[in-house]
């Protein structure tokens, strides 16, 4: 090689918060790079006889350009204008793809992390859909129903999870709270707050999936699952029109990072964003009266289809009378539901500049799963000038 010649790497590439699907659970990119003898999940349409497969290297590949991946259905990826994601039609480079295009999604259930307990997953996620972070004790609040349903397991659930902490001093006792006023029973503790503060719950920022959900065991994502869509969720619909199960927010890094956990139980979701525009609202006081509060727009996460059973059986609600409204609903069906393509339609690639970048070798496949997304794996080698793309490059004299 002669000196002062340019090196052009070819090497497509995904940014390090990627998550990508393993055999021991979610994992950042940057993060993955440490860990040896990494198994990747791989979706079922490329390989059938099983469902992970051997890395054999992680690199950083520098800073470059990237872009927002954007799906119709919410799903997200960074990544280079190279990188190639798998379509109805093939694999196609991110800057070639076009609007409608179907983007595979992983079709298979995938691994889980070994921390974490249902329980906590349960208390963080009542704590991220009904629950609040005050200036020195977190409050998990049950109305209607849950109040006598739920309060008294979140209470006893609490009292465990804070008991057990290594900032626990002294035993609590953490009881149920009845707000007359508000028809409202809590479950309220300083010691939650020290726990929830730790896993990245904080005040004003409480709408986030904490990284020990999204890294931890299938029990504690299950739990967490659980939790949020009893607390913000609901069945909608009637056997006749159709029936979806449906988590409202006003988050969308929420919802997207939601979407991301149930595609992992092989659970295809779509983010209905601004369902209900930002508005003023004639709410409760707090003081047994009414006032106009701005309230932002919110959005829907919506499980629909075949989904909607796998749902039932691999997360479910936690209040018995949600339950029983989809197992009533599959019970009518005379067909079965839908069956899911596990596709998202490509919307558009918004340029995101300059990130670090990783990216893998996987040789049975050459595919991984990104942030749900069906990609590609680094295959391309370095190339300087004149050199042709394959296993080496053939210079001919003459």
């Amino acid at each position: 090689r002669k000196p002062g010649w340019l090196v052009e790497s070819t090497n497509p590439c995904v940014t390090g918060d990627t998550l990508v699907y393993t055999k021991e659970g979610l994992k950042r990119i940057e993060e993955l790079i440490k860990i040896s003898n990494a198994n990747v999940l791989i979706d079922g349409r490329l390989l059938e006889n099983s469902n992970f497969a051997n890395v054999t290297k992680i690199v950083k590949t520098g800073v470059k350009t990237v872009y927002k991946l954007q799906t119709r259905e919410g799903y997200e990826l960074k990544l280079t204008g190279d990188h190639k994601v798998l379509t109805t039609k093939g694999w196609v480079k991110a800057l070639d793809l076009k609007i409608d295009d179907e983007v595979l999604l992983s079709n298979r259930k995938g691994g889980f992390g070994t921390l974490g307990s249902e329980n906590e997953g349960q208390v963080l996620g009542w704590l991220v859909g009904d629950g609040t972070m005050k200036a020195s004790s977190a409050v998990l609040s049950f109305f209607g129903g849950e109040k006598q349903e739920l309060a008294p397991k979140f209470a006893y659930m609490v009292n465990n999870i804070v008991n057990q902490t290594q900032f626990s001093d002294r035993k609590s006792n953490v009881g149920v709270i009845n707000v007359d006023s508000r028809d409202e029973a809590r479950v309220q503790s300083e010691k939650l707050w020290t726990y929830a503060f730790e896993n990245g719950i904080r005040p004003g920022h409480k709408l986030i999936v904490p990284e020990k959900i999204i890294t931890g065991s299938e029990d504690i994502q299950r739990g967490f699952l659980q939790a949020l869509f009893t607390a913000d969720g609901h069945a909608a619909g009637t056997p006749d029109k159709g029936l979806s199960v449906r988590l409202t927010s006003i988050s969308e890094d929420l919802l997207r990072d939601v979407q991301r956990l149930l595609l992992n139980f092989g659970i295809v979701s779509t983010i209905y964003k601004n369902r209900r525009e930002e508005q003023d609202r004639l709410m409760p006081d707090g003081h047994g009266g009414n006032k106009f509060y701005r309230c932002k727009a919110y959005h829907d996460l919506v499980i629909s289809k075949k989904n909607i059973e796998v749902f039932a059986k691999e997360v479910g609600f936690l209040s018995d009378y949600k339950n029983q409204r989809i197992i009533d609903w599959l019970r009518k069906l005379s067909r079965g539901p839908y069956k899911e393509r596990f596709v998202a339609k490509f919307e558009k690639l918004v340029e995101q500049g300059k990130e670090a970048v990783y990216d893998l070798t996987e040789p049975l496949t050459h595919s991984f799963i990104a942030n749900g997304i069906v990609v590609h794996n680094c295959g391309e080698q370095e190339l300087y000038p004149f050199d042709a793309c394959n296993l080496g490059s053939i210079f001919l004299t003459y």
